[in-house]
Order: structure tokens, then C-alpha cells, then sequence
């Protein structure tokens, strides 16, 4: 793929936008499950979080990509991945997904 191609010629995997948003981010927000699995394999940081304090966690569960919540909560459960961190508002994750009744297909534990 592109992304793959662009990795391998040496592009930062963790690189921040303008907003600090990661590839891995938007991926998230746009539920490319298999863009995320890219970016985790070339140790993508689910921790950074954006100029409004959000992760890439927090996009996919207020997005209700619910395959990739699942993904990112697995792959990253053996490295303590903060599923309650909070925005500069103060949200999670889990507690957008909660209020906008994404909770039922998430996999949380």
C-alpha cells in the first residue's frame, strides 16, 4: 500500500499535523481498520493526543468504529492504554462512546 511504501522510504509513523494529529489519528476517526494495523505494527503512539488533548482512541469512539476501539484496546491492553484518559474538556473515550451509545460492541475489559 502507500502508507506501507511511505513507512518503508522512512516517513515518521508518529509525524504531527499542524492540529498534532497522527496518521494514525485520522485512521482512527475514519475507521480504516486496516490502516491502524499498519501504523500499530510500525509502533504508531496510541498516547499522543492533539492540540485539544484528544487520542486516537477518543476519535475512534466518538466516530463508533467500534472494530477499531476493539483493535487499538487489544494490541496495546499488555501496554496500559488509558481508555479513561481525559480531553481538555474533560471527556474519555469511553465516556463519549458510553453517551453516544457505542458501548454495546466495544470491548472494553
Amino acid at each position: 500500500t502507500k502508507l506501507e511504501l511511505l513507512l518503508q522510504r522512512g516517513a515518521s509513523v508518529n509525524c504531527q499535523d499542524g492540529n498534532g494529529r497522527t496518521a494514525l489519528s485520522h485512521a482512527c476517526e475514519k475507521g480504516y481498520l486496516d490502516a491502524v494495523k499498519i501504523l500499530v505494527r510500525n509502533n504508531a503512539d496510541p498516547e499522543i493526543v492533539d492540540c485539544w488533548g484528544n487520542t486516537a482512541l477518543m476519535y475512534a469512539a466518538v466516530a463508533g468504529h467500534a472494530d477499531v476501539v476493539e483493535f487499538l484496546v487489544r494490541a496495546f491492553k499488555r501496554l496500559g492504554l488509558q481508555i479513561d484518559r481525559q480531553n481538555k474538556v474533560g471527556n474519555s473515550a469511553i465516556e463519549v462512546a458510553k453517551f453516544l451509545g457505542h458501548t454495546e460492541s466495544f470491548s472494553w475489559n
